[in-house]
């Protein structure tokens, strides 16, 4: 009787909690739900990728899995070239000014359009040249084929996702990101499984095949709703806007992709397959940058626009903060995680996710410089600032990696990140003073946190055949997130 009356009681409870829950949330503004949506579906969509890499790690071999990773970097970087990133900046930015619905539609499906006739420039251009740039690669036709309709359906996933969020619609877009994101590990599965004759191609083609069939849809709608492919107005305002950008995306991802790629070229497969699990696990904190990004690009844009930029300072020492802190935490565990994520064969790995790791943290506090500079249209400076970088991190990969080994490519990596981030504050230094008078972030908190951000991740670095001193130095930090969340949530309640 009396366990039946305790389980009644703690059945009532959870109802009670849940339905508090609910009634918070039903009380909050439509802009905060869809903030909170797009934050979790940006997540979701990282996320899935993430959690499934150990099986992937575990269904093919470290040079194998370096073929894999080796394809997605070259994609990657392929796909700056093949649409220009009109999904990105220049979307962003002028769909906000856009105030008619059926203009924004108009210029989403012109901008579509003038991707389309770019990928089928770049597409015909590969064809007279496939030769040379698979010798310059390292891939196959077949590898470097599939990169076109995946980019391109992407491509239109970005223009309607960024749509979404403008117009703060977010049910739709969270059922296609989790559809989206469960199908690709799964097919994927499937298809290494049917084909372990040639797992490299299984993986790679079924992850196109899954975004060209999620995606085909979007990028008929797109062409329905606006029914425009071309716009003389916009296709100038885009190229304008975009071509000076083209070598910042270019060598941005250059930043991203270059060890990998010289690893592959000058060590092997082997070797880039295992530093590509301490990408893996060393990037997985770009799910919150990644995530943070699209929800406070439109807010940041807004509070410019505004010209509210107290609420911008106030609030970004927030995000920098936890930043940190994520990132010593995940530091602090990297062995573990390692042995989660992959085999023994991929140990090594444990020495790349530091480097990589504090990378993610100069990306984030960089990303909240370059809101400011693609709102005031300063394209040049930093088309500059990322070449200099791109083309440093070229060079140091390939020193490092002579020297001291394939692992210390890392290190060069996050040299790069930091000289990206210090170049980029000069720039929005210079924005802030023209058109506020001062500047908006506060500088000298930010730098405080990033050289003891770099300080603590060396020194954990010498404990990790230590794991009590880890989960030490672990709790420390979490008992420090816990005690400053009522300070964080009242600064996030006031903005």
């Amino acid at each position: 009787m009396n366990e039946r009356m305790t389980f009644r009681k703690t059945g009532n409870n959870m109802k009670n909690f849940f339905l508090i829950i609910k009634e918070k949330y039903n009380a909050l503004s439509t802009i905060l739900k869809a903030s909170i949506w797009f934050f979790a579906c940006t997540f979701l969509q990282k996320g899935i990728s993430v959690l499934t890499t150990p099986i992937f790690t575990r269904l093919m071999l470290p040079s194998e899995y370096g073929v894999v990773s080796t394809y997605l970097s070259v994609s990657d970087l392929m796909s700056i070239l093949i649409t220009l990133g009109l999904a990105s900046s220049v979307y962003q930015k002028k769909v906000i000014q856009i105030e008619d619905s059926a203009e924004r539609n108009r210029f989403t499906s012109s901008l579509q359009g003038l991707a389309t006739t770019t990928a089928i420039i770049s597409f015909i251009f590969y064809l007279f040249n496939h030769k040379w740039i698979n010798s310059l690669i390292g891939l196959p036709s077949i590898l470097i084929l599939s990169v076109f309709p995946g980019v391109l359906s992407v491509t239109a996933f970005g223009f309607w996702s960024m749509l979404q969020r403008t117009e703060y619609r977010y049910v739709k877009l969270v059922q296609l990101t989790l559809a989206t994101s469960l199908a690709k590990p799964i097919v994927g599965i499937i298809a290494i499984l049917l084909w372990p004759q040639n797992k490299v191609y299984s993986r790679v083609l079924s992850l196109v095949l899954v975004e060209v069939i999620s995606y085909t849809y979007l990028y008929i709608k797109c062409f329905w709703d606006g029914k425009c492919f071309y716009d003389k107005k916009y296709w100038k305002y885009a190229l304008r806007f975009v071509l000076p950008l083209i070598p910042h995306y270019f060598f941005q991802r250059i930043l991203l992709s270059s060890s990998q790629l010289m690893i592959k070229r000058m060590v092997g497969n082997y070797e880039a397959g295992i530093y590509s699990i301490g990408n893996s696990v060393g990037w997985v904190l770009t799910l919150l940058v990644t995530a943070l990004d699209y929800t406070m690009a439109p807010w940041t844009y807004q509070k410019l626009k505004e010209r509210k930029t107290v609420e911008l300072g106030q609030f970004v020492t927030i995000p920098i903060a936890l930043m940190a802190a994520f990132c010593l935490i995940l530091i602090s565990f990297a062995p573990e995680i390692v042995s989660v994520f992959a085999p023994s064969a991929y140990h090594d790995a444990i020495w790349v996710i530091p480097p990589i790791v504090m990378c993610t943290y100069f990306m984030l506090v960089y990303t909240f410089f370059i809101y400011f500079e693609y709102y005031y249209e300063q394209t040049s400076r930093i088309m500059l600032a990322t070449a200099i970088s791109g083309v440093l991190c070229a060079i140091l990969n390939y020193v490092f990696i002579r020297i001291f080994g394939y692992l210390a490519a890392a290190y060069a990596t996050l040299i790069c990140y930091i000289l990206y981030t210090f170049f980029h504050y000069l720039i929005y230094r210079n924005i802030c003073f023209k058109e506020f008078g001062a500047c908006i972030y506060n500088g000298k908190i930010i730098c405080v946190i990033s050289i003891l951000l770099i300080a603590l991740s060396l020194t954990i670095t010498f404990f990790y055949n230590h794991l009590l001193i880890r989960i030490g130095i672990a709790s420390v930090i979490v008992i420090g997130i816990i005690l400053n969340y009522n300070a964080f949530m009242r600064l996030v309640k006031k903005d």
